[in-house]
């Protein structure tokens, strides 16, 4: 089969569908009385509570005693928990998580009143550990940084939950994480807006698995905004799709450290600049066996603009536009080191020559196809691309 057609096939064909949830079985945590130890030291409790619905007084109450030695919070299930005021002198809803925190979810809510006062819902600080199982934080708006959760340090961490409708002014109107962030199973970030960072932002380790990433808007980086110095953005098995942004990476815009995307679609985003799906600003970027595709940016790459390595293996980039009367590479506008390897790049376009790959640096390609591109598939790229033919 040709590569063309193989590598279409497998995109169409591949598994997509995000994993589904799988509920564990809970295990039941008893207060045990404070024993003392040799020493004389009482040992740590794990506090478990379970708030009855929409008790968001009890919330704040089970959170505070799950912040002093460590502890799971049970929300009751498929109910919403609508907060009106920040929590004492932050500009949070509830407490700053300081130790281990579990939010057992099942399905709830957590909510800022539409006529509240603007405050975001969590943050985690230094020392801190959140996780959310099954939970939507909803509605949060920061005059600063992460409008849903912020983490100034320490771990957060979403398990199969939603982060919605939540604005910053400044990093990540959803999320705005400074320390380690993981986003897996079937976790969605969608409907949010900052400034940098519409959906995400972040400065440190960050892990998105089996999620979507969808409907956020910001002025750059409308799915997900890095600038993580030698820190690693790994993206498995996910959807950042139709977001929106000012200048530039509609999907994602990435400054600088090592961005590493599998089995992910990048797909149908837009950019008031460039690039429409990926905007690499100086980092390291490795896309394999992954879709970019329906991507749209104003100025050059439609679908990836690079200024920093990019290697793409089996990887499709297709049906993206540079629409401006001097944007070029509607598919890939590379100013470094491009590596492909069985890759395609098709059916791109832009204002001006080349619409499939504008290359300016040292480019190798490898078993791939560049190929129904228009106006051209690579001529015009101040430096040529071996192999890479004009006939359309």
């Amino acid at each position: 089969m040709p590569l063309l057609g193989w590598l279409t096939h497998a995109m169409t064909h591949r598994h997509t569908e995000h994993a589904p949830y799988r509920r564990s079985s809970r295990v039941a945590v008893a207060l045990v009385p404070l024993a003392l130890t040799a020493v004389g030291a009482a040992s740590p409790v794990h506090v478990t509570d379970t708030v009855p619905c929409g008790d968001t007084a009890r919330l704040i109450a089970a959170v505070q005693a799950a912040n002093a030695s460590g502890g799971t919070v049970h929300l009751a299930p498929r109910c919403t928990y609508t907060l009106t005021a920040p929590f004492g002198t932050t500009a949070n809803g509830l407490p700053t998580i300081i130790n281990t925190v579990l939010i057992e979810g099942n399905g709830s809510t957590i909510a800022r009143a539409a006529t509240a006062p603007p405050f975001r819902i969590l943050e985690v600080t230094v020392g801190g550990d959140l996780t959310l199982r099954r939970v939507t934080v909803r509605g949060g708006q920061a005059s600063g940084s992460g409008g849903g959760i912020h983490s100034s340090g320490g771990v957060l961490r979403l398990i199969a939950s939603t982060v919605t409708g939540n604005t910053a002014t400044n990093f990540g109107g959803g999320l705005d994480a400074g320390s380690t962030l993981i986003v897996e199973n079937g976790s969605r970030i969608i409907g949010n807006s900052g400034r940098e960072g519409g959906g995400i932002t972040s400065f440190g380790p960050t892990s998105v698995t089996n999620s979507t990433i969808s409907g956020n808007t910001a002025r750059r980086g409308g799915g997900i905004f890095t600038a993580a110095s030698g820190d690693r953005l790994t993206i498995r098995n996910t959807r950042i799709e139709r977001n929106t942004v000012e200048t530039d990476g509609g999907g994602i815009s990435h400054a600088i450290g090592l961005m590493d995307i599998r089995d992910s679609r990048i797909d149908h985003n837009s950019a008031g600049t460039f690039g429409g799906g990926i905007s690499n600003a100086g980092g390291t970027v490795s896309v394999t066996l992954g879709s970019i595709s329906g991507n749209t940016s104003a100025g050059d790459g439609g679908g990836i603009r690079s200024v920093g390595p990019l290697t793409l293996e089996g990887a499709m980039i297709a049906a993206n536009r540079a629409t401006g009367p001097s944007a070029r590479g509607g598919g890939i506008a590379s100013h470094a080191t491009l590596t492909m390897t069985r890759s395609v790049v098709t059916r791109n376009t832009a204002g001006t020559a080349p619409g499939g790959l504008f290359n300016a640096a040292a480019a190798s390609v490898t078993a791939g196809a560049i190929t129904a591109n228009r106006p051209t598939n690579c001529t015009q790229s101040p430096v040529p691309v071996a192999g890479c033919l004009n006939n359309v």
